[in-house]
C-alpha cells in the first residue's frame, strides 16, 4: 500500500487508534513494521497508554506538509519567537486555534512509568485475550467467531442443544436474539461489560482488554458471567 501510494503521490494515513500502541509488546511488535512507511498515524492514548479520554495523538512524517495545509497568516496569531521550541503554534498543525495542553497527562505518564512498563502492560493485555480464546475454544457451550489477533475477542454462546448437528437459517438467528439478550442481561447485571458486534453476518459477543489491572482469571469470571447471564435470559423466554 505504501507503495502504491508513493507511486501515485498519495497521501497514506495509517489509523492505529486502538491498535498502534501494541507496537510496544514484543509479541505483536512485528504486525507494525510497515506503519512506519506512513505521511501521519493516529493515535488514542486512552486507549493503550491506560489514560483518561480527552486527548488524541496525531504524528507527520513532513510535519511541514500539515503546516502549507493548516496554518494562518494573521496578525493576532503571528509568532514571533525565533527560537524553535517558543516559535511551534500548534494551531500551525490542525484546525485547532485553541487547545487546553492535552499532552501533559501523556508526558507524565510515559515520564512515569516507561515505555518498557506500557508495553509490558499491553502484554498483559494480549495475554488475557489469548487465554480468553483458549477457554472458549476449549468449552463446550461458547464458539469463538473471530481470530484473537491483539486483545479483541468476539465470540458467541451455544445452548447445549446447538453445539451438534448442521444449523438452519432459523436456528442461526434464534442463536443471534438469544446472545443479544445474553449481551443486555450481562451490562444490567454489572459485574462484566461485552458490546456486540457482526461477525460473518452473525451476532457476537465482543469484548476489548485494555485496562493493565485486568487479569486471566477476569477473563474465566467474564465466561461465568455470561454463562449466568445465558441462563437467565432462556429463563425469561420459556
Amino acid at each position: 500500500m505504501a507503495a502504491v501510494a508513493r507511486r501515485h503521490g498519495m497521501w497514506m494515513h495509517v489509523d492505529a487508534c486502538y491498535g498502534g500502541f501494541a507496537r510496544l509488546a514484543p509479541s505483536a511488535r512485528p504486525l507494525f513494521d510497515g506503519m512506519s512507511e506512513a505521511d501521519s498515524i493516529a493515535l488514542d492514548p486512552h486507549k493503550w497508554l491506560y489514560l483518561p479520554a480527552d486527548c488524541g495523538c496525531l504524528i507527520y512524517r513532513d510535519p511541514e506538509a500539515a503546516r502549507r495545509a493548516f496554518s494562518m497568516d494573521a496578525d493576532f496569531i503571528r509568532v514571533m519567537q525565533t527560537e524553535p521550541a517558543e516559535a511551534f503554534a500548534f494551531w500551525d498543525y490542525g484546525p485547532d486555534l485553541s487547545r487546553r495542553f492535552r499532552a501533559l497527562k501523556v508526558w507524565m505518564a510515559l515520564a512515569h512509568a516507561g515505555s518498557r512498563a506500557v508495553g509490558d502492560a499491553i502484554e498483559g493485555n494480549l495475554d488475557c485475550a489469548r487465554h480468553l480464546a483458549e477457554l472458549v475454544n476449549a468449552s463446550a457451550d461458547f464458539e469463538l467467531l473471530a481470530p484473537v489477533e491483539l486483545s479483541i475477542f468476539c465470540f458467541r454462546y451455544l445452548p447445549p442443544d446447538a453445539r451438534a448437528g448442521a444449523r438452519s437459517q432459523a436456528d442461526e438467528e434464534a442463536l443471534d436474539r438469544l446472545n443479544e439478550r445474553i449481551m443486555l442481561t450481562l451490562q444490567q447485571a454489572g459485574s462484566s461489560y461485552l458490546s456486540n458486534a457482526t461477525v460473518n453476518g452473525r451476532f457476537a459477543l465482543r469484548g476489548c482488554v485494555i485496562n493493565y489491572r485486568t487479569t486471566r482469571r477476569d477473563m474465566e469470571i467474564l465466561l461465568d458471567d455470561v454463562r449466568r447471564a445465558a441462563e437467565q435470559a432462556t429463563e425469561e423466554t420459556r
